[in-house]
Order: structure tokens, then C-alpha cells, then sequence
């Protein structure tokens, strides 16, 4: 099983929305044979959205940075993890309901549910981070200048 293609697959056609609507373009789609990892990312100017499947977890890590250029140029990053901001927004949400994804033998629909789920969750309560008007930091969002 190839589980790289079939996480890029599922991933593109549900964030497609970022290349479309965001401006962010895919700068990463490749597995990570040493951590077990299938990683897709995106990035638009200040912000880097970073999407793990961790196989040897069974877990998947959803990760928005946001990079700051600092003196030297020298890029750092913060970031949060969606799960953190669906918290926010929905304090009883079960995060195993966007975490969990087997990689023995995945439910192709289970999966495809979850990666669809959590874009909707970005695209719901992202919307202003991804334009770079927000950010989530702390706990709370707050306004973004850069």
C-alpha cells in the first residue's frame, strides 16, 4: 500500500481550497521514511500549513505556522495545532474524531471523512488566519501584523 499517494491524494482534494482561495501553493508532498511520516504542505507568504500522517502513531498532526522574518533574516516560526483551535471554537469536540487514522488496512472512507473534516474545520474557523488578518496564539486569537 502506498500510503503517501493515497494521504497526497485525499489531502489535495480537500485543502484545494488553499491553492484556490488563499494563494498557497504545495511545497511539500513526500514521505519520511525515517520518523514514518507522509507529509503534505502548503505555503503562502507568511503562513506554512503542514499536514502528518504519523504512521507509527496512527495519528494524524495538523500544524499552521506562521513565519516571521526576523533581523539577518533569519526566519523563525510559531504555530498551533487546528486541533487547539477547534477547541476554541467547539469546547466539547472529541480531537480523536480529527486525530485518529490507522494506517494497517484504513477504512478508505473513514480516512477521506477525516481529512475532509478537518479542511472543513480550517476553512470554518480559519478563514482570517490563512488571510493573515488573525492569528491563534495563547489560546485566543488576536490580530496579525508582520
Amino acid at each position: 500500500m502506498d500510503h503517501q499517494k493515497i494521504f497526497s491524494e485525499h489531502v489535495r482534494k480537500h485543502f484545494a481550497y488553499l491553492c484556490k482561495e488563499f494563494d498557497f501553493s504545495i511545497v511539500e508532498d513526500q514521505y519520511h521514511k525515517d520518523e514514518f511520516w507522509c507529509i503534505v504542505a502548503f505555503r503562502k507568504k507568511w503562513r506554512y500549513i503542514k499536514l502528518i500522517w504519523d504512521l507509527r502513531d496512527d495519528r494524524f498532526h495538523f500544524r499552521i505556522y506562521r513565519a516571521l522574518l526576523r533581523p539577518y533574516n533569519v526566519l523563525e516560526h510559531d504555530y498551533f495545532h487546528i486541533f487547539a483551535l477547534v477547541k476554541y471554537h467547539e469546547p466539547d469536540f472529541d480531537i480523536g474524531d480529527l486525530s485518529d487514522i490507522a494506517y494497517y488496512l484504513p477504512d478508505t472512507q473513514v480516512f477521506n471523512q477525516k481529512i475532509e473534516r478537518n479542511a472543513e474545520l480550517l476553512h470554518k474557523y480559519g478563514s482570517r488566519i490563512l488571510e493573515g488578518k488573525e492569528w491563534f496564539v495563547g489560546g485566543k486569537l488576536i490580530a496579525d501584523v508582520h
